[in-house]
């Protein structure tokens, strides 16, 4: 989907990804009802639906999409000196797709005050929020030679 060139191709996809989904959804519990022992096939049939329930609730309690973002920072490639340009490129790229780029993309706004604004206090805690994480995740693909010589 990210590489659609016109609107109409996401939607042509999300509808073929509709299908599969109502199809599987619908072929699992039968395949199950069908490949199992007599004796137990409700508990397997139901034991389906649990755990599915179990799993959507798990992904509210603690987000498991954090481990995408952990998986990704392993195809940014690390920085040995030499290639600058490619890896700028490609942690530029990682941190637009998070949504972290804040802090690259515009100046550091004003520190609040007392008298600021909600709207103002709360562009300035996702500025600080988006540039902790960049410096974060700069330091950590930057090769430890390259670390060492700028941290005095």
């Amino acid at each position: 989907m990210a590489f659609a060139l016109a609107p109409w191709v996401i939607i042509i996809k999300r509808i073929f990804d509709g299908f599969g989904v109502g199809i599987a959804s619908m072929n699992k519990p039968f395949y199950i009802s069908v490949a199992s022992p007599a004796r137990i096939r409700g508990a397997l049939g139901s034991m389906n639906v649990l755990l599915f329930t179990m799993v959507l609730d798990a992904w509210h309690i603690r987000p498991l999409h954090n481990l995408g973002i952990s998986l990704q920072l392993s195809a940014i490639k690390t920085l040995p000196g030499s290639n600058f340009d490619e890896w700028n490129e490609s942690l530029s790229m990682f941190l637009d797709v998070i949504n972290l780029d804040l802090a690259m993309r515009i100046d550091p706004p004003p520190v609040p005050t007392v008298e600021s604004s909600y709207e103002e206090k709360a562009h300035y805690g996702n500025w600080e929020h988006s540039n902790r994480k960049r410096l974060m995740i700069m330091k950590y693909i930057i090769e430890k030679c390259i670390r060492k010589c700028s941290n005095p």
